[in-house]
């Protein structure tokens, strides 16, 4: 048991502190049968002087006149029996207790049961505030209760109790305390005991040197704290075959630990509702059975915000957490484990570890609602030695390794709802032994080597949602063994390689897939394209290699950007059966009457259905602002054009009509806009209107404005060539084109 070490710190202040006897004060106690009272004037202080402390088993000290201030070196109230129970009871309410020199204030120690009852204010310059021990006898049982209210300020510990008999014996201890409690060498209440329990209540804060409260019991501890704790450790707990309870309602800032416990045996359940901020751990939980742990408040650790062992452990932790130097859960369970967490997670190591490590048939679950980012580490790893894995996540998780990691040699599961990055590894890796089940409901998932990698597995989905996105630097998605099926309604940018197995990539209608240089799914396994297929994606020209077959729906689109004389390109390795459109993205100025390959396969069935333009593509839009800009210009010269032609056209008509009379008009149209000019003709001799020379002088008239007018080009719709089979035993798609 670890606790050699702290009881003896203990031990050793308060052996130097050992009460020396009191002096009488000016008023006498009085005893009736096996009490004592003493009332009226005790400064001097209360002790073996004043009563046959042999003979009387209850202290009764009440109704005084004075404050208890004794010399030098004298306690308060000191009483020490060789053999029989103790009974201490203070009425201090409106008096003080203050001990100066090398000695507690109020001390009692026995071999039977302890009982104190103290109401008032103490202080104690060189012991402890209140100091009980009992030896008990062999086999017997001897019990300590202290309850006490009112400030304690201490140079040792606040409140000692301790059960010092032998082995076999047993005492159960009980401190319960109202008022805040100083402790400037050593623990705020320090309760231990052998072969029975402990049980700690405090009701104020807690200022401590080593810890704010430590209670040690072989067969169970519960600690109930209300109050900030500030010291070296917050609550440290110690049991062997018992079960331990912390329940804390406060803030917490430590050098070390903030709530500590160490049951080898035995459960432990921690509860906190507060802020602990902790130079090692703000959570420390070893057990050799089950742990729960509830956490309601932010954690700040440097090495852990929450780290827990047990045989079975359970988490649900609501509030942010932060470990500068290594992680913000960990947890290992040798059963089930289970980790909820709710709120925001900074960490150097793993955001959340979660490791059930050896029961076959059990699990180990992660449900994380919050942002997680981890400099060094996985964002979450949740990892099963025995059973199946399953994994939630709902925020924006960033980390250097995988973002998110889950294994099993059962099956795992993993939901994706935010966005998830790892500048190293992998957004998502999903290994077991089972099924694998990835589905990514929202968010973008980028990986420095893959979006989602799929490891082993038996038959295993990756369901990616409208709203999703998945990129990777080496493949999008990359699966090994296993019967891997990607069903796609969001976007996928790049590679995919699904390794052996029956596999399949359903790109289902309104997704798209930017493939890239290579889609690898296996000979005979599909590809089929509902939504949108653009190799390399939109605005690069390049070839994607798919081995597999390949079918594009009614609802497909191909899309395939041009640039010159280049086009893309997929290339199948197996059979492609077409449908839908092909749309074209000129990334520039197209060639006259060029002819691209835009696929290959080794066999061929149907065609596509027609051939569309990518409205907005990469080089209409840089073509866009240029066109504003002539159109704008050109406003000004059609304006000028009109009448330019107008007066030729009046030109014209005089040198036809024989000089008679003639009229040019220009028109508005309907929408306002200036026509080309007309020409009325008449002639010279009855006046009557010449149609054939305002026909001619109509056409000359805008034919000279269309010269004058700015060139709004387009592409005109290429209708698909027919599909011709190549000599490498393929089939290209003829596009003409016109210049822009």
């Amino acid at each position: 048991m670890r606790l050699a070490l702290l009881a003896t710190v203990a031990s050793c202040a308060s052996w130097l502190a050992q009460p020396g006897s009191a002096l009488t004060g000016p008023a006498s106690c009085t005893t009736v049968g096996g009490a004592a009272t003493c009332s009226g004037d005790q400064s001097a202080g209360i002790g073996a002087a004043d009563f046959d402390q042999a003979a009387v088993g209850t202290l009764n000290v009440n109704a005084l006149t004075t404050d208890i201030a004794p010399a030098s070196g004298v306690a308060a109230i000191s009483y020490s029996r060789g053999g029989g129970s103790i009974t201490i009871n203070t009425d201090l309410s409106q008096r003080t207790i203050k001990t100066t020199g090398i000695t507690d204030a109020v001390s009692a120690s026995t071999d039977g049961d302890v009982t104190i009852n103290h109401a008032g204010n103490i202080s104690s310059a060189g012991g402890a505030g209140i100091y009980v021990t009992t030896t008990g006898g062999f086999f017997g049982t001897t019990d300590i209760r202290i309850t006490s209210s009112g400030t304690i300020d201490a140079y040792s510990d606040g409140i000692h109790a301790r059960y010092q008999g032998p082995g076999g014996s047993n005492g159960n201890i009980v401190v319960a305390h109202t008022g805040d409690i100083t402790s400037r060498t050593t623990y705020g209440v320090f309760a231990e005991t052998r072969a029975a329990t402990v049980s700690v209540t405090t009701l104020g804060n807690i200022n401590a040197a080593a810890s704010g409260i430590l209670a040690a019991a072989d067969f169970g501890v519960t600690v109930s704290s209300t109050g900030n704790i500030t010291g070296a450790v917050g609550i440290a707990a110690y049991s062997v075959f018992g079960d331990i309870a912390v329940s804390q309602r406060g803030d917490m800032a430590v050098t070390l630990d903030g709530i500590y416990i160490d049951n080898s045996s035995a459960s432990a359940t921690v509860v906190n509702n507060g802020n602990i901020s902790a130079g090692r751990n703000a959570l420390f939980i070893a057990a050799g059975d089950s742990i729960s742990i509830t956490s309601r408040g932010d954690l700040t650790g440097r090495d852990t915000g929450i780290a827990a062992t047990g045989m079975g452990v359970g988490v649900n932790s609501v509030g942010n957490i932060a470990a500068s130097h290594g992680s913000g859960m960990y947890i290992v369970g040798q059963a089930a484990v289970g980790v909820t967490s709710r709120g925001n997670i900074s960490a150097t190591d793993y955001g959340i570890f979660a490791l059930m490590s050896n029961v076959p048939g059990y699990f180990a679950t992660v449900d994380s609602n919050g942002d997680i980012v981890s400099t060094a580490g996985e964002g979450i790893r949740v990892q099963s030695h025995g059973g199946f894995a399953s994994l939630i996540s709902r925020g924006t998780v960033s980390a250097f390794a995988d973002g998110i990691h889950a294994s099993a040699p059962g099956d795992v599961t993993v939901t994706s709802i935010g966005t998830v990055s790892s500048a190293s590894g992998n957004a998502i890796n999903a290994s077991g032994g089972g099924n694998l089940q990835v589905t990514v409901s929202g968010g973008v998932l980028s990986g420095a080597l893959t979006g989602i990698r799929l490891d082993g597995g038996a038959t295993n989905t990756v369901t990616i949602g409208a709203t999703a996105k998945v990129a990777g630097g080496l493949n999008a998605v990359l699966a090994t063994t296993g019967n891997d099926t990607v069903n796609n309604s969001g976007i996928v940018i790049g590679n995919v390689a699904l390794g052996g197995g029956s596999n399949a990539f359903n790109n289902l209608a309104g997704s798209v897939f930017d493939s890239g240089a290579t889609v690898d799914l296996g000979a005979g396994n599909l590809l089929s394209n509902a939504g949108t297929l653009a190799p390399l994606g939109v605005g690069t020209v390049g070839t994607t290699m798919l081995t597999g077959d390949f079918v594009q729906g009614a609802s497909g689109r191909f899309v395939v950007d041009v640039a010159g004389h280049a086009a893309d390109r997929l290339d199948v390795t197996g059979t492609a059966s077409l449908g839908g459109k092909v749309v074209v993205d000129p990334t520039a100025r197209l060639a006259t009457t060029t002819t691209y390959t835009i696929a290959s396969a080794g066999n061929l069935n149907g065609s596509f259905t027609g051939v569309d333009f990518l409205t907005a593509n990469s080089f209409a839009r840089k073509c866009a602002a240029e066109l504003r800009r002539q159109r704008r210009a050109a406003d000004a010269r059609s304006r000028a054009a009109v009448v330019y032609a107008a007066r030729q056209c009046q030109r014209q008509c005089a040198e036809r009509g024989g000089g008679g009379r003639r009229s040019a008009d220009i028109r508005r149209g309907a929408a306002g806009g200036l026509q080309p000019a007309v020409c009325v003709g008449r002639h010279a001799l009855d006046g009557r209107p010449d149609a054939s020379l305002g026909r001619d002088c109509d056409r000359r008239a805008a034919d000279d404005l269309q010269r004058h007018e700015p060139v709004h080009g387009h592409a005109d719709r290429s209708l698909p060539g027919r599909a011709q089979q190549s000599s490498a035993g393929g089939w290209r798609d003829g596009i003409r084109s016109r210049r822009w």
